[in-house]
This record gives structure tokens, sequence and C-alpha cells, in this order.
């Protein structure tokens, strides 16, 4: 198996481990198999991450296998603790022995356990389990677990015919991931993707980049398919296609970083001017002294404290049209645009307010352009109803001072009426106290007469 090689590792703040610095932590992997057929690029592979690795063998399991599993804690010094790592028959049986609480082991991981615990099994708190499965409906259980679909048991062993190698990828990640918080170890990822990073371009040092990456490693430019697989293939591509042919005038600016267990996920734009051939972004395409800008996105995955592999993608057609080999209007089969931006896809990464979304979708614009002719119709019929509310209103305000004058003019009528009949009444009035005065003068004409009758009788 390949020496062990120590990651840039620190124990947490709280940790517990009174000799982590003497000894390399104890991980026991079990299975229905010798050490020898067992999948030794797994084993080699744990090592590398700085562990120290033990494997059991299931022998036909029973009584003597589960109580080997309750004894693999027996060596270990105070404040020491151990994670296992199970497979098949062997997971199944462990999953059951551990039922129990076992003060030194940290982490219990299963791989495709034909049987699994019970529903309502309840493992001690200060146990984490982790089980991997391939059934597609896989039973309920209590216990963390993931389901690998399309694949078979044995997915995650490098020597057997069952073999995925995105499958097995995956569960290693979240394998570590169970291991290191067992241990409470922390790794410093960014620390190794610097240093890489400073060889492949500030140093510009093709044997130092490679030498930080693992034998295996391999590097894909996914829209260009350049890099290599291996250290002679990645030396060669450093040396003669990468470090020394960058154009002086490349800047990267990082606009976010994630990192996991065992991965780095970089989101940078990369600006330049096409003044020098570029191998590893634009082969054979001689410079055209055009300025470019485009977003990348870099996966890096690091094991053993090196580089695995890197995995780099970015819109090639951004590029090509940047610098001038795309022509957007040149479609056909009735396509009047090619569905491709330039410079615009990268300034909008680093400003998501600097140009509009949906540039490229019409229907986007027309849905928006007859949704504001729908507002503005809903808005001229509603000015309309309210011109027509507004015109009747005044029409019922115009009846109803029709109606108020009408009353008015009614009374006034009325009051006309009365008082002409009082006048009336008035005239009679004064005319029957005319003909009274008039008889009372008649009267008092006559009395005189009389008078002067008298006096003449007299006589």
């Amino acid at each position: 198996m390949a020496q062990s090689t120590t990651l840039p590792v620190r124990p947490a703040a709280i940790s517990g481990f009174l000799s982590f610095n003497k000894m390399p932590p104890k991980l026991v992997i079990a299975a229905d198999a010798t050490e020898e057929d067992f999948d030794q690029t797994l084993m080699d592979h744990l090592e590398e991450e700085g562990y120290d690795v033990i494997y059991l063998p299931y022998e036909g399991g029973g009584k003597e296998y589960a109580n080997e599993l309750k004894a693999l804690g027996d060596d270990l010094e105070l404040g020491e603790t151990y994670s296992l790592v199970v497979f098949g028959v062997a997971a199944a049986d462990a999953l059951q022995v551990h039922l129990k609480p076992m003060p030194k082991l940290n982490s219990l991981i299963a791989y495709y356990p034909p049987v699994l615990p019970p529903k309502n099994a309840n493992y001690p708190p200060s146990l984490p389990v982790l089980i991997h499965l391939t059934n597609p409906h896989p039973p309920v259980t209590n216990c963390k677990s993931y389901t690998y679909y399309h694949v078979q048991n044995g997915f995650a062993e490098h020597n057997k015919p069952q073999f995925d190698a995105v499958s097995a990828s995956l569960a290693w990640s979240r394998t570590l991931g169970q291991i290191r918080k067992g241990f409470k170890i922390e790794v410093d990822l960014e620390r190794v993707w610097e240093g890489h990073l400073n060889n492949e371009f500030r140093q510009k040092d093709a044997s130092s980049t490679v030498a930080a990456m693992v034998p295996d490693a391999y590097v894909n430019h996914v829209p260009t398919m350049t890099g290599g697989i291996g250290t002679d293939d990645l030396l060669r591509f450093y040396r003669d296609f990468f470090v020394q042919d960058n154009p002086p005038s490349l800047k990267f600016r990082l606009v976010s970083r994630t990192t996991g267990v065992d991965r780095i996920v970089d989101e940078m734009v990369l600006l330049f001017d096409h003044t020098e051939e570029m191998p590893w972004m634009l082969p054979e395409v001689p410079p055209t002294n055009k300025h470019v800008e485009i977003a990348i996105v870099s996966i890096v995955c690091i094991r053993g404290g090196k580089l695995y592999h890197e995995h780099v993608y970015w819109d090639q057609a951004s590029v090509l049209l940047q610098i001038g080999l795309l022509d957007p209007n040149l479609g056909k089969g009735g396509v009047e645009r090619l569905p491709v931006t330039g410079a615009e896809s990268a300034k909008k990464v680093l400003d998501a307010h600097s140009y509009e979304s949906n540039d490229l979708l019409e229907d986007w614009w027309t849905d928006e352009e007859d949704e504001s002719e729908d507002e503005s119709e809903e808005e001229e019929d509603e000015e309309d109803e309210d011109e027509d509310e507004k015109e009747d209103g005044e029409e019922d305000e115009d009846e109803d001072d029709k109606d108020e004058e009408d009353e008015e003019e009614k009374e006034e009528d009325e009051e006309d009426e009365n008082g002409d009949e009082g006048r009336k009444e008035e005239g009679k009035q004064l005319q029957d106290k005319g003909k009274v005065k008039a008889q009372a003068q008649d009267q008092d004409q006559a009395r005189p007469n009389k008078e002067q009758q008298k006096q003449k009788a007299n006589q």
C-alpha cells in the first residue's frame, strides 16, 4: 500500500486527542473478502488522507466476528478513538452489533448492507451512523443514508465489475466527511489550492505545479477538452501549452468560493487581451488582439493534500463572439440570431444589474409589451368608465338641479297664486269696507237734510 502522507490538518479547538500528534487516527475496514482481495485503491486513498488503516476480514461472521468488532478499541490509549467502515454482509452485522454503546467508536459507515436495522433502532447518541444504499426503494431507517441510483452493490470498490466512478466519488466525499467529523479534524483545502494557483500563474513553474498533484491526477478544460491525465501528460501540457502561453494582460477576479469536504468550487471572471495564442482556451487560433471577459467555474478535488483533478467550465461561444470568430447574426434554419452573448455575460456575473436578464428571449419582451398594452388598454377603459360615470353624475346633477328649479318654480307659482288670491281677498275686503264707508257717508249726509227739513217745519 502507499506510504502515508501528512495532510495539512489541525485538530478542532476541543479535540480530546491526547496522542493525536504521535500516531495517525485509527480507521478499520471490514468486508467479506481477504485483505489481498479487497479494494487496495480505496485503502491507499485513506492512507493518503493520513489514517492508520487496519483491515478486518468478515470470515463468515457470527459470534467471533462480533467479538472482534467489540474489541477494536481495546488497544487505544486514553482519549483515542477509531472509525469503522464496513461493506456488504459485514456491514449488516456491524450495524446490529453497534446498537450497544462502544465508547471509543466515533463513526460507523456502512456500504450497501443486505439487511438494515429496524426502523425503531436507536444507536447511542455519541455514534454517528451513515449508510450508502443502492436499492431504488430503500427501507425506511432512522439512520442517515444516501441512495445511489442506476448502480449495483459493489459500486464503491475499484476492483469489482460493478464499480461506478461517479457514484464512488460521491460516496467517498460523504464517507470522508463523516470520518473527519468523528475525529474532529479540520482540513485547510484552500491552502493547497492557493499553492497550486501560485505555481501555475505567478511562478509559471510547470514542474512545481505537477509535483503538487497526485500521480493519477487529471485536468479537463471542458469546452476544449484540453489538459491531460497522469504526471507525464500534465507536465508536458503545463510546460508546453499553458504556463508560458498566457497573455501578460491575463487577470482573474474571484467572485465566490465554496469549500466542501474534498472539493473547492471557484466562480471567477477571466479578463485578457488576445495578444498571444492560448492553446488551452483557443487552440490553433492566432492572436486577434481583441479584449475578452468571460465567466469561468473551476471545480477542484483534493486528495491527501494534493490536487487530484480539476474541471474547468466556461462559455466558449461567448469567447468566439468577443474575438470576432462567431457572428451572432449568421443563424440558419429560421434562426435569426445565435443564442450567444459577449463580454456582457461576464460583466453580469460581477454586477447582476449591469445588463437586463432574458435579452435573448424575444417572447419575454413581447409578452411584456403585450402586458403593457393590456395595462394601457385597461387604464384607458378605466378612464372611459370614469368619464362615463362622471358624465352620468353630471347628468344626474343637472336633472337634480332641474328638478330643484322646477320645484322652486312650482313653489313660486303657488306663492304667486296664493298672493293673487290674497290680493283678491284683500281687494274684496277693501271693496266691502269702501261700500260700508260710503253707506256711512250717505247716512251722515242724510242726517243734515232731515235737520233742515225739521227746522223749516217749525218756522
